[in-house]
């Protein structure tokens, strides 16, 4: 795709929970709870995990960048 121009992209994110705590990408971080399962005052909860960040050609669905 190189020298091709993008005109549409997708960009997407989403919190990974980790398995073990011996993963050495996890980190503590925060999150907001979804609507569905938040509780009088909390919006937020602590996950150990990672944020996996997924941009994309929208009109060829290929993915661009991948990162966490």
């Amino acid at each position: 795709m190189k020298g091709k121009q993008l005109r549409l992209i997708a960009q997407d994110s989403t919190d990974v929970p980790a398995y073990s705590h011996k993963d050495i990408y996890a980190r503590w971080g925060v999150r907001t709870i979804p609507k569905k399962r938040q509780r009088c005052k909390e919006k937020t909860e602590y996950l150990f995990g990672c944020k996996l960040h997924l941009n994309a050609d929208a009109e060829k669905e290929i993915s661009l960048v991948l990162a966490r």
